[in-house]
């Protein structure tokens, strides 16, 4: 993993970041956050979105209306191009750059199950030897350059701390339980957290859902859809335990906001939370899909309300490590040291193979929507079939009578 050194880029630097949507996510947050401070520094900073989701307003992330957002194919010229999602990698070839870079807040395999072809897709983008891979969390960098012998470079998760911070945090006769995450997302296990929170008495249950998804049987006594970035603080200053038992996460930042504001987390053992949970000190880790020991421990933190406390201020002292404005190293230091070992950009080395993997990428997209074509054609001439079956048979049935 490279260690990186702390200078300026130069005036006038211009830099786009790509990703494939406009999800509401952490990685999405961290990618306007990234973006706002670089414009801070001086620097030219766009950002584009491959496919953009109309229902969601980008004035739900942080910086937005200050940013400048983009259509996805420009014919500009930039210094550095940064992909921020596995798919966009195959269209880097359209953009007109000095340098191009991908930034990683996820292992992306780990996202698809393990028959699925796509996961042959996903890992050919690690393995661009000319591109640098900048990771989110230490085990991702350590697995990129193990693995694939990628040039990595460490940026941690960061938070504002003028933001997510205890001040004014709400006292409540009840314990209150937020549950957060996207319903649909099956690698989120948000049926998980209402498990474990169900027919719990003198509790009160929160839930923060960003695809506005809901199943009835998830109790909740309030329910958030498409929550401003700029609201959760006062969201997470309004609970008292946070439950995130997810599957897949780089990071797990709305743990670590949670304890920015005071709360107390039961989290599963997904890669990146030992970056800032030590169980049984600062948060309870159970076991992926360990609902049993996670309720456990939810009532051992409902009746223990000194245990409760605990894991509260141990949680503030943590998140105080992450304070963007001290946190080292940040994106413009990464880059210099990217740029000092490939000053005149790796452009040259990588852009025959970006296109040839473009190409390959967009034959498979066309493949396999023809495929889908013809299975839906065959679905529809079954039904067809059957639904002729059976008027010929009425007609018959009729002639008999």
């Amino acid at each position: 993993m490279n260690q990186t050194t702390d200078h300026n880029l130069g005036k006038g630097f211009r830099i786009l970041f790509v990703s494939a949507y406009n999800a509401i996510s952490g990685g999405t947050i961290m990618l306007f956050e990234h973006a706002h401070r670089m414009q801070n520094n001086g620097y030219d900073v766009s950002i584009t979105f491959k496919d953009v989701n109309q229902e969601i307003s980008l004035a739900v992330f942080p910086h937005s209306s200050d940013l400048n957002i983009i259509e996805y194919k420009s014919e500009t010229k930039f210094d550095v191009v940064i992909a921020t999602y596995w798919s966009v990698i195959y269209d880097l070839s359209v953009f007109d750059a000095k340098h191009y870079v991908y930034f990683s807040q996820c292992d992306e395999r780990l996202f698809y199950e393990m028959e699925n072809p796509i996961r042959f897709w996903v890992e050919q983008t690690y393995t661009l030897k000319n591109i640098p891979i900048i990771a989110s969390a230490k085990f991702l960098a350590k697995r990129y350059e193990t693995e694939f012998g990628a040039d990595t470079y460490y940026l941690p998760y960061g938070m504002d701390l003028e933001k997510f911070n205890p001040s004014g945090r709400h006292k409540n006769d009840k314990i209150r339980v937020l549950i957060e995450g996207a319903g649909k997302a099956k690698i989120k296990r948000v049926a998980d957290a209402f498990e474990v929170v169900k027919n719990i008495p003198n509790i009160e249950v929160w839930y923060v859902t960003y695809d506005n998804h809901s199943e009835p049987e998830w109790k909740a006594d309030r329910i958030f859809r498409s929550v401003p970035y700029s609201e959760m603080p006062e969201i997470y200053r309004s609970c008292d335990i946070l439950i995130k038992l997810s599957e897949v996460e780089s990071f797990g930042l709305p743990n670590l906001e949670m304890m920015a504001c005071g709360g107390a987390i039961i989290t599963s053992n997904f890669t990146g939370h030992e970056e800032y949970a030590i169980d049984g000190k600062n948060a309870f880790v159970v076991e992926i899909g360990d609902v049993a020991s996670a309720r456990k421990r939810l009532f051992e933190l409902i009746e223990n309300r000194e245990l409760l406390n605990q894991f509260k201020q141990a949680g503030i002292a943590a998140a105080s490590q992450r304070n963007w404005d001290t946190l080292t190293p940040d994106l413009t230091s990464v880059l210099l040291s990217i740029l000092k070992k490939q000053e005149r950009g790796n452009a040259e080395g990588c852009i025959d193979r970006l296109r040839t993997m473009r190409l390959a990428f967009k034959e498979r997209q066309e493949m396999f929507a023809n495929l889908k074509y013809l299975q839906s054609w065959r679905d529809q001439i079954a039904e067809r079939e059957k639904q002729l079956g059976y008027r010929i048979a009425a007609k018959f049935h009729n002639i008999i009578k």
